[in-house]
């Protein structure tokens, strides 16, 4: 039951549940109506009713039935909802994740569901707003935080506040907790592919660069049909999805990435170093360049003015209550437009606004001039309005049948997309309709429109959308899943090529040297090379199987010198020469199922209704096992393992397809992976707890030591948990996840990836211990599609993951080189005195708490205080990583300065001149370092005129000097410091005493 206020309208969604349980979506729609449900309302007089939306009329009292009606054949089936008429309370905000554990440095988001008292359910996060009781170790930017890099480890409270439509208040709570970082990581190495969300051709209508949700651009040279475009480079631009880039000119593209940097490349001079690079507090959202003068908005609502030649901003005003989701600009004027359904009109030059335009009321998607005298404005209220610029006032105003999604003005038409199905309507520049083009298939939806130099197509740029729906079971959501750039024919819509992967990754694979990337989605293989020396990547398309028929790639497998790929369709499977490009055997096997081929590609060994093993030669079955396994894996070319469907084992077969050894595993498996030296195997395996109505499965990674088959086969690690997910008998939740596993040569760790919106995660075998988690450019959130494929190459220094998305990366390994020790005072009082420090290394002012020491420096303490250390870890790449929680501390006179955590006491009754030597000692991965601060007790030496207790008097002595000029003596600090003659004034007496020991330095400096 559901209950509603006269006016509230609410959306509905309808399934057909057939007999052998599968379920197919009958949603009513105004723009496909045929064979669909059909929703009623009982009486008609209660509510209106628009596709699968119902609207509760005004004078409506009492309950009223919702009906949906659907008929299949000469069969009808119908299903019912009572709405209520009322108000509904908030009673819960509940956050979603609950408690997460992050790395420094990378945006995370929180989602919020409001729960009402009639049990509905609602997603609210980005109208929830969020506090930290860590402001200054952490930055929230909507419901997106991020943990600065030298935050101290530790957990961190973020507090959701909302607020709904009758003034209901709630609060969540999610506590964010950063981990010591054991080690760090830089992306180096991007495939093509990803989100299809920004793009320009080159003025010379030679260079195609789309800008992707993997934070990289792509950039292809144009051909004269869709299937001659050549991808030249893929440049790893930004941390975040881009959500805008524009040709400056043939050469020079302009980025902006949810990184919140603004980014200027020269391809002539670089294509892997920008020339310019400018930081904005949070993600950028939405940008537009006109001239020099690039228009942006953000996550917290600000809009600003970015000037490219001179790198800053003109100005920059918080403008819109939420996200900034439009912009637009031309030569004076600035169309913004923002979450709270509000768009502003703004002067360019210097923010002030004109006018506040509220004609739509859901969030703006899209803004846009329509030449020099009118502006177009979309709404998610599925309606286009249009306006004059000369008096700001409304010309016209369409509304559509289907969810709209995204428009752009292009030469002198308009662009306008819809979903359910995926669709562009096409306008000329007066507003009349020229053609109504469909892209199937109906899956995610458009987010960027560009016309090919010929004129001859339409590229739509497409991501992934999140529906959230009303079903008679509750709230159900889903992700419609699409990526990457379509090429249609502009007249008929003809379907006509896409760029690298239009559908989910399912799988990926990497060489051993990382200089060649395969993936797969369920209609195209492709590989990809990269040229280190000249910066270049090579896309290629290896095999497909059509989109739009119905056989689709599932699985994919390699000989050790990734020569021989094999991949399967339907229950034959291909096998394919990648250094020739031909086909090379094909194995038609009995049934679908999972399968695996050896390392010198000699054997096969496949799994359906029985476990088999072929030899490759003359395709001929060498045995076969009545055990059906979930998941097969090679151990050298003359043994094999299979996961055992439905017993918690795994059985280990010989080279003549014998089952001769194996080893129980907590729990039945459902995925299996042997690292290359055939010493560990690694087993997810899955733990299923509930009954009929509401079933959980908890995941665990299970390792194993196969070093020897002829023993009992030890286990290396109690089964780690992973995760958990849940499913109810009505199909919500979200049931079982596949998983993607790699181990390491040595043995030490193991890349563990899951579908959904979940990091991989690098887990250090020794202890079970996460070590780093890593997520895609776009970060956390329902648009994250998880992992397709991790593995180790490059002697285990770098990773590769693949994202469904429609990418893979691969990250390597930053060795740290040096080691910071940082001692603060955190009693009340005087501050710690910092002495003469190693030449060069002087940072300190007396009125500093902070004294940064290494190799030999020297802190002058007080007897009785306590300080607190941080330890930073300096890396190769100019990265700085807080280590302190992973770092030991160790003081070689306890006497004088005991150690408990973090903290160092100095004994109160330690003698002026005791001293102590305090090490820190950091070990990442057999890399050791360290950094060794001298304690000593009392007042440290003092240089006359040196004010800030660096060991010398120079021009910062003469310039806090002058700050303190013709100012009485304060008796304390620098101020009383500056007082050289002690008359109790600053005055031209000091000076005078200054001057004598200017360039003085104290003994040994």
């Amino acid at each position: 039951m559901r209950k509603l206020a006269a006016g509230e309208s609410q959306a509905f969604h309808v399934d057909v549940i057939y007999d052998d349980g599968t379920r197919s979506d009958v949603t009513p729609s105004s723009a496909a109506p045929e064979d669909r449900a059909i929703l009623r309302v009982e009486p008609p007089t209660a509510a209106t009713v628009s596709g699968n939306v119902i609207t509760v009329a005004a004078g409506a009292t009492g309950s009223f039935v919702v009906r949906a009606l659907y008929r299949e054949g000469s069969d009808t089936f119908s299903d019912e909802a009572v709405v209520t008429v009322g108000l509904s309370h908030l009673v819960e905000l509940v956050p979603s994740p609950v408690k997460m554990t992050v790395v420094p440095g990378v945006f995370r988001s929180i989602n919020y569901t409001a729960r009402y008292d009639d049990g509905y359910e609602t997603d609210v996060s980005t109208l929830v707003s969020v506090v930290t009781d860590r402001p200054e170790d952490m930055v929230v930017a909507v419901q997106c935080v991020k943990v600065n890099l030298t935050a101290i480890p530790g957990d961190f409270l973020c507090t959701g506040t909302y607020t709904d439509s009758h003034n209901d208040t709630r609060q969540a709570v999610t506590t964010v907790t950063m981990v010591g970082p054991k080690t760090a990581w830089e992306r180096y190495r991007v495939t093509g592919g990803g989100y299809g969300l920004s793009g320009d051709f080159s003025p010379n209508g030679q260079k195609l660069a789309a800008g992707s949700g993997s934070g990289a651009i792509n950039l292809y040279s144009v051909g004269v049909t869709p299937s001659q475009y050549q991808l030249t480079h893929v440049i790893p631009a930004h941390e975040g999805s881009i959500s805008y880039l524009k040709f400056i000119n043939n050469d020079k593209i302009i980025s902006v990435g949810g990184d919140g940097s603004i980014a200027v490349w020269d391809l002539i001079v670089s294509s892997t170093t920008p020339v310019t690079r400018f930081y904005h507090d949070a993600p950028i959202t939405a940008a537009q360049l006109s001239g020099a003068k690039l228009a942006f908005g953000d996550s917290l609502g600000n809009v600003g003015v970015y000037d490219y030649p001179s790198d800053a901003t003109e100005w920059l005003s918080p403008i819109h209550s939420g996200p900034v989701t439009a912009i637009a600009v031309d030569v004076d004027t600035i169309l913004s437009g923002g979450d709270d359904h509000r768009v502003k009109v703004i002067k360019r030059s210097d923010g002030t606004v004109l006018k506040t335009i509220v004609a739509h009321t859901e969030a703006i998607q899209s803004v846009g001039w329509m030449g020099a005298s009118k502006f177009f404005i979309l709404g998610g209220d599925n309606s286009l309005s249009f306006w004059r610029k000369s008096d700001l006032e409304i010309i016209d105003r369409y509304d559509y049948p289907a969810e709209t999604s995204h428009a752009e003005y292009i030469g002198d038409q308009l662009y306008v997309g819809t979903n359910e199905p995926v669709a562009t309507w096409v306008y000329n520049s007066d507003g009349l309709l020229l053609r109504w083009l469909e892209h199937p298939p109906s899956e995610g939806k458009v987010k960027k429109y560009l016309i090919d130099p010929s004129g001859k197509y339409i590229l739509t740029g497409r991501a992934s959308s999140k529906v959230v729906v009303e079903t008679f079971f509750g709230a159900v959501e889903k992700v419609s899943k699409f990526s990457s750039f379509q090429f249609w024919e502009v007249g008929r819509g003809i379907f006509r090529g896409s760029l690298a992967h239009s559908f989910p990754l399912g799988t990926a694979f990497t060489s051993a040297d990382g200089g060649k990337i395969f993936t797969q989605d369920p209609k195209r293989t492709m590989s990809w090379s990269f040229d280190v020396a000249s910066g270049t990547t090579e896309g290629r398309v290896l095999l497909e199987t059509g989109y739009f028929i119905a056989p689709a790639f599932a699985g994919l497998d390699f000989t050790a010198d990734t020569r021989i790929l094999a991949t399967r369709v339907d229950v034959s499977i291909y096998m394919f020469d990648t250094f020739t490009n031909l086909l090379w055997k094909t194995l038609h096997t009995p049934g679908a199922g999972p399968f695996a081929i050896s390392p010198d590609g000699s054997r096969m060994a496949t799994s359906d209704f029985r476990t088999r093993l072929w030899d490759l030669g003359n395709l001929s079955l060498i045995r076969e096992d009545t055990r059906v396994a979930s998941s097969l894996d090679f151990r050298g070319n003359d043994r094999f393992l299979g996961g055992i469907s439905g017993s918690s084992f795994v059985a280990i077969f010989n080279q003549d397809g014998l089952f001769f050894n194996g080893f129980d595993t907590a729990y039945p498996p459902a995925h299996l992976f042997v690292n290359a030296l055939g010493t560990r195997a690694a087993v997810v395996t899955v733990q299923i707890v509930g009954d009929l109505f509401d079933v959980s499965y908890n995941y665990f990674l299970e390792v194993f030591d196969i070093s020897n088959l002829s023993i009992e086969i030890p286990r290396v690690t109690p089964p780690i948990y992973l995760l958990t997910t849940k499913e109810d008998i009505f199909g919500g939740g979200e049931g079982q996840v596949g998983f993607r596993l790699a181990v390491s040569e040595d043995t030490a760790l193991a890349l563990v990836g899951a579908e959904g919106d979940r990091p991989v995660r690098l887990v250090n075998l020794n202890d079970g211990s996460t070590i780093r988690e890593f997520l895609p450019p776009g970060g956390g959130g329902d648009l994250n599609l998880g992992a397709a494929a991790v593995g180790f190459t490059d002697n285990d220094d770098s990773v590769m993951i693949a994202w469904a998305e429609g990418f893979a990366e691969l990250h390597r390994r930053v060795r740290p080189n040096d080691l910071d020790l940082l001692v603060s005072r955190v009693e009340s009082g005087k501050a710690p005195h910092p002495g003469p420090l190693p030449q060069g290394e002087g940072k300190g002012m007396v009125e500093r708490f902070l004294a940064r020491m290494k190799t030999g420096g020297t802190l002058y303490v007080d007897a009785g205080a306590v300080y607190s250390t941080q330890s930073i870890a300096q890396y190769a790449n100019g990265a700085q990583l807080n280590v302190t929680s992973t770092a030991s501390l160790v003081s070689d006179n306890t006497a004088v300065a005991t150690v408990s955590g973090r903290y160092v006491t100095i004994a109160a009754n330690a003698p002026d001149g005791a001293v102590a030597a305090l090490t820190a000692s950091y070990d990442e991965l057999g890399d050791e370092l360290s950094a060794t601060v001298t304690l000593k007790v009392g007042e440290p030496p003092r240089l006359p005129g040196d004010l800030n207790g660096d060991g010398k008097t120079d021009r910062l002595d003469l310039f806090i000097f002058s700050m303190w000029w013709m100012q009485p003596d304060s008796g304390t600090g620098a101020n009383h410091l500056a007082d050289m003659i002690d008359d109790d004034q600053i005055n031209a007496n000091d000076l005078l005493e200054l001057i004598k020991w200017y360039h003085g330095a104290l003994p040994g400096e």
